[in-house]
């Protein structure tokens, strides 16, 4: 025979935990797609919309001041523990799930009618305010100077316009 050693063979407890890093390493996500990192990529590419940025940061001060956020956040965050197991064991029964509990809630606003009374007015009550003061803390001191200049300054008095007469290009003659 061969005057190579032998090398013993893993066990399988080892050939198993060797597997499991392949596989942690195999569905790591890389680092730039993750979390708020990724969030905020896209909300600053949407931030760049003209008129996009006023909006997202009104929406964050109605939001930080609206009396739902804090159950809002205790509810994802419930969830999410109760949540996060499952989808990494049965991811598929998970998406299944929200799937039937989508449709069935969507049937069942439908038959009631109750979506119509979701948008009311006052809902947006305390939106509308606050989308105000943000957008006039972002105009520039000088433009509203200007535009209030621009208010006390006399009108200039209509020129006298003369009677309008129709002017009707004179026929050609097709012949």
């Amino acid at each position: 025979m061969n005057g190579a050693p032998i090398t013993p063979l893993p066990t399988p407890a080892e050939r198993l935990a060797i597997t499991r890093e392949r596989l942690r390493q195999a569905l790591q996500v890389p680092a730039a797609a993750t979390g708020s990192e990724a969030g905020a990529a896209w909300l600053d590419k949407l931030r760049e919309l003209p008129g996009a940025a006023v909006m997202i940061d009104a929406l964050r001060g109605w939001w930080a001041q609206h009396p739902w956020r804090v159950t809002v956040r205790l509810v994802g965050d419930a969830a999410g523990t109760v949540l996060r197991p499952v989808a990494q064991r049965q991811p598929l029964a998970l998406v299944l799930g929200a799937l039937v509990f989508g449709g069935l809630l969507g049937s069942l606003l439908v038959r009631t009618g109750s979506w119509r009374g979701m948008l009311k007015p006052a809902l947006f009550a305390g939106l509308l305010p606050q989308l105000v003061a943000t957008t006039l803390a972002k105009v520039p001191v000088a433009s509203w100077v200007a535009a209030l200049a621009s208010l006390t300054q006399p009108r200039p008095a209509p020129a006298a316009e003369a009677p309008a007469t129709a002017s009707v290009p004179p026929a050609q003659d097709l012949h």
